[in-house]
C-alpha cells in the first residue's frame, strides 16, 4: 500500500473492501435510483475516517451530471503533511477521464472502483439506516444500533466488495437544506480479527435541476480511457476481466461523446 500514489492509497481506505475481481456481473458503476430512493440522488459527499490510526483523511463528491447518466468525481486525501486531489468524469459509461493521479499499468481502474463501491456502500448504509427513503425524514433520525445478520455486497463491473456478516450500523440523519440530507454513520463488520469499523459523514441531495455536461467542456488536460472488456496477463495465463485502457485525449466533451456514444 505504501508504494500506491496517496489518491489511490485513499481509494482503498474509502471502503474496507474485501475487493476481488469479479465477472461482469454489474451493469453499471453508479445505476440511477428508482424515484425516492437513496440511490436517485444528484449529488453526494462522503468523509471517510482512517481506520488505521495514521490520520489519513479522504474526502469524496459525486455529481450526477444530467439525464444521461454522465458522473463527476472530486476526491481528496490528506495525511496532515501531503494532500492529493483527484478529478475523473464518467461519461456514458464508456469513457472515463482522469486529472491529477497517475495510475499504475494494468491497475488503472482501482481508482474507479474505490470510489465508485464506497458511493454504493454508503447508499446501501442509507437505505438500511432509513429504508422510506430521503423524502420521509421529517426531522433528525438516530438510527439505533442496526444487525445484519447477512453480508452486504456491491459491486461494478470490475470490482465487487463484500461486508460481514454481521455487521452493525448506528448514526444520524437529518434534514439539511430543502431537498438534502446530513448523516453520520458508523458501520462495524466482520468477526473475530477481521473485524472492522467504518465511520462515514457527508450529505445526500436531490436536485431539481442538475448541472449537465455540456458538449463544449474543454477536457484537454484530462487523460482518457475506455472502459470495456480487456485481456490481463496472469502467469501463463490470460485472464478475461474488465478494465481501463489509455487512449488519446480529445479536446471536448463533445468529442468524447463522439468516439465512445451511449450504447443501446
Amino acid at each position: 500500500m505504501s508504494a500506491r500514489p496517496p489518491i489511490l492509497a485513499a481509494a482503498a481506505l474509502a471502503g474496507a473492501l474485501l475487493l476481488a475481481p469479479v465477472p461482469a456481473r454489474a451493469q453499471s458503476y453508479v445505476a440511477a435510483g428508482a424515484p425516492g430512493a437513496w440511490s436517485d440522488f444528484t449529488t453526494m459527499t462522503i468523509r471517510v475516517a482512517d481506520r488505521a490510526g495514521a490520520g489519513t483523511r479522504s474526502d469524496w463528491s459525486f455529481e450526477r451530471l444530467g439525464p444521461g447518466g454522465d458522473l463527476s468525481i472530486l476526491g481528496r486525501t490528506s495525511d496532515g503533511r501531503t494532500n492529493a486531489r483527484v478529478e475523473m468524469l464518467l461519461v456514458n459509461e464508456r469513457a472515463w477521464l482522469v486529472k491529477g493521479a497517475a495510475l499504475p499499468p494494468d491497475g488503472e481502474i482501482d481508482l474507479l472502483d474505490g470510489a465508485a463501491l464506497t458511493l454504493q456502500l454508503v447508499l446501501r448504509l442509507l437505505e438500511l439506516a432509513h429504508p422510506g427513503g430521503p423524502a420521509s425524514l421529517g426531522g433528525e433520525v438516530a438510527v439505533e444500533r442496526k444487525t445484519n445478520p447477512e453480508g452486504l455486497r456491491v459491486a461494478t463491473p470490475s470490482m465487487s466488495g463484500a461486508f460481514g456478516p454481521p455487521s452493525t450500523l448506528s448514526g444520524v440523519l437529518k434534514p439539511a437544506g430543502p431537498d438534502g440530507v446530513a448523516y453520520r454513520l458508523a458501520f462495524d463488520h466482520g468477526v473475530g480479527p477481521a473485524r472492522q469499523a467504518e465511520a462515514f459523514t457527508g450529505t445526500w441531495g436531490r436536485l431539481s435541476r442538475p448541472r449537465t455536461l455540456e458538449d463544449r467542456a474543454d477536457v484537454s488536460t484530462f487523460a482518457l480511457y475506455e472502459l470495456g472488456p480487456r485481456a490481463v496477463p496472469s502467469g501463463i495465463v490470460t485472464i478475461m476481466g474488465y478494465g481501463a485502457i489509455e487512449r488519446p485525449s480529445a479536446p471536448t466533451i463533445a468529442e468524447v461523446r463522439r468516439r465512445y456514444p451511449r450504447l443501446p
